[in-house]
């Protein structure tokens, strides 16, 4: 594909593929306009006619991953469903979307080594996966559902579950075989989790 011929959302998403791939692998330091362009077999200005600069395409490339999971909490049951199901539905749907993106832990640990600001695509979808968590839970405190303790505390554990398994995705792999990868898999360890969640949160003695 030459830049000059190709459509412009032809251009546009193959410079998206290729800095998933390129900002996953060297991190937003280390990934290179000139890399990016020569994967995407465009020419090198093409990133700034699209995008405005390398920071805008990085922003967009972590928006490619935050978005979905907007929509995909969008689908996530509401009222009347019990808050404990509400935070099980929230807990699926963000297990989900880390799971299945192969780029996206590597672009996580690339993010957490520069301990600076989160990128407003990044700070934007917390917000929505913490703020969903939070009410749930004190909806299921108000109502005796959940156990008393402090909120934030709460939803802060539900989220570190998916989190931690996606971070160390390929270590789970190479040292103990599991593959997080393999669907059936994936599936299994979304299940057992929620429910480790659940009993976790619960007020009562749900199995």
């Amino acid at each position: 594909m030459n830049d000059k011929r190709a459509p412009t959302g032809a251009t546009r998403e193959a410079l998206l593929c290729a800095g998933r791939e390129i900002f996953a692998r060297r991190g937003y330091d280390g990934a290179s306009i000139r890399e990016i362009t020569r994967r995407a077999n465009a020419n090198l200005g093409a990133v700034t006619y699209h995008f405005g600069g390398k920071r805008q395409l990085y922003h967009q490339v972590l928006a490619s991953f935050a978005e979905p999971l907007g929509a995909r909490l969008a689908r996530a049951p509401s009222d009347p469903a019990p808050p404990l199901d509400q935070v099980s539905a929230i807990l699926g749907e963000f297990f989900g979307a880390l799971l299945e993106q192969k780029d996206l832990p590597a672009l996580m640990l690339h993010e957490l080594a520069l301990n600076k600001p989160a990128p407003p695509p990044v700070r934007r979808t917390m917000e929505r996966v913490f703020g969903l968590l939070l009410d749930q839970i004190r909806s299921g405190q108000e109502d005796g559902s959940i156990q008393a303790g402090p909120p934030a505390v709460l939803a802060m554990n539900v989220v570190a579950q998916p989190i931690y398994v996606a971070l160390l995705r390929h270590r789970l792999k190479d040292v103990f075989g599991l593959d997080v990868g393999d669907p059936a898999f994936r599936s299994a360890v979304v299940t057992h989790t929620t429910a480790f969640v659940r009993r976790g949160l619960s007020a009562g003695d749900e199995a």
